[in-house]
């Protein structure tokens, strides 16, 4: 989905989309939060779909990741995945990111523990659409402005359990060249909505969805 932007993204996602039949473009008719596309493209989703979480301005390390994927969801019951990085330019791996202890799973202390949720985030469109939408929503009613990604993660990880899936295997690229990153420019908004999405009520585990 291109959210409006001014450097031809439109028109050259366009090009592609009438070479491969199954590849759709949107554009917004209004600039919008990143939370408010990916609520709005999971539901124009086909059921039962496997949504796979890309930044516009991020990229796949390969053209195998999308069949990597389909084994990780065919082979076991998972409903969500999350992972780690390359940074670019510099090609360094982020060690920040790791699994999440079983611990932490089984106690459902996702709100309470360091954020590890990262790329590449991946869901089953079902689970996602068992998040209260009031939960994507700041305390005035708007749509979050920043932490969008925690706020759709914890809550299916709280949902998921034992389902959940951390690849260690590097799944995609991250460019911190970016200099309008959220994090780069309002990294204090961040950190606040962050605690926001913390403080919200925990969702119950699910047996199935």
């Amino acid at each position: 989905m291109d959210a409006l932007s001014n450097d031809k993204t439109f028109e050259i996602a366009k090009e592609y989309e009438n070479v491969y039949s199954n590849l759709k473009i949107f554009q917004n008719k209004v600039r919008q939060p990143q939370i408010a596309n990916i609520v709005e493209l999971t539901k124009l989703a086909k059921p039962e779909s496997i949504l796979v979480s890309v930044d516009g301005d991020d990229w796949l390390p390969n053209n195998y990741i999308l069949k990597k994927l389909d084994k990780v969801y065919s082979s076991k019951n998972i409903w969500m995945t999350y992972g780690t990085y390359y940074e670019f330019p510099d090609r360094s791996v982020s060690n920040i990111y790791q699994a999440y202890p079983n611990s932490i799973i089984d106690s459902n202390s996702f709100r309470e523990y360091r954020w590890l949720a990262s790329h590449l985030r991946t869901y089953k469109r079902e689970l996602f659409l068992k998040i209260n939408e009031n939960d994507f929503l700041k305390e005035d009613g708007n749509w979050l402005d920043t932490a969008g990604d925690m706020a759709f993660m914890i809550p299916m990880l709280e949902m998921s359990g034992r389902k959940s899936r951390y690849i260690k295997e590097i799944m995609y690229i991250y460019n911190v060249a970016d200099l309008n990153r959220d994090g780069n420019i309002n990294e204090k908004r961040q950190v606040e909505l962050a605690n926001y999405i913390r403080s919200k009520s925990k969702y119950k585990i699910l047996d199935t969805l």
